[in-house]
């Protein structure tokens, strides 16, 4: 491609006024720069089925940040799964980012990156499937029915692990409340997918005594004491 002294897209093609005259010629005909240099992303399943997103740029030009989106099916519609992981900007520095998704389900599971730059345009990544360590496919079980397992430890100090499993995708609540029926804390306030999740609630706020943790997840709901003892 002859130097342009000036370029004008209109319907797909560019104007190019140079010293061989003027002319369209197709978008395709130039390369134009990627936001970011991207070197690597993966999905690996851990062993309590939370999938650990990685990648890593070796540049970036007005990078805004990245979202994570998902999907069952490299072909089906993504969602967001993820708030916005802010990018450093324009740099020629090699940045690590890391998403974990906490989210369980036995489809597979495909996830890409939605890079945004600073002025509102986005591209997004190549689809990448989740796997284990080993590289086997990364499907997780799910469980038959609705469940919250008591905390652990309990009695606490000043944190502890509530755990709960859904049957399918559902609105999710879960809440602290102390001994005279007052809500502490919201936990949880969302809509989960279908899965074992687990939750710390931390204490170090707060005065010893008796609390309860209440989920309702559609039509299933549960309350059970834990014990924070200083």
């Amino acid at each position: 491609m002859p130097y342009c002294n000036s370029l004008l897209i209109a319907n797909g093609n560019i104007l190019v006024s140079n010293i061989s005259g003027i002319y369209f010629a197709p978008l395709s005909s130039f390369e134009i720069p990627l936001p970011i240099e991207l070197e690597a992303f993966t999905a690996t399943v851990r062993t309590n089925g939370n999938v650990r997103l990685k990648w890593t740029t070796l540049s970036e030009s007005t990078n805004y940040g990245f979202e994570v989106w998902r999907s069952g099916n490299s072909k089906d519609e993504f969602h967001k799964i993820s708030s916005l992981l802010p990018g450093h900007g324009s740099s020629t520095t090699a940045y690590q980012y890391e998403f974990i998704d906490r989210l369980a389900t036995t489809v597979e599971r495909f996830y890409r990156l939605r890079q945004i730059n600073l002025d509102g345009t986005h591209k997004d990544s190549d689809p990448v499937f989740a796997t284990d360590a080993m590289g086997k496919a990364g499907a997780v079980d799910i469980p038959n029915e609705w469940s919250l397992s008591q905390n652990y430890p309990n009695p606490f100090n000043p944190s502890t692990m509530i755990k709960y499993g859904l049957p399918r995708r559902s609105e999710v609540t879960l809440t602290i409340y102390n001994s005279l029926g007052q809500r502490v804390v919201q936990l949880v306030d969302e809509e989960e997918d279908a899965g074992y999740h687990e939750v710390t609630f931390d204490g170090s706020s707060l005065a010893s005594e008796v609390y309860f943790f209440r989920l309702q997840a559609g039509s299933f709901v549960k309350t059970m004491k834990l014990l924070l003892l200083r």
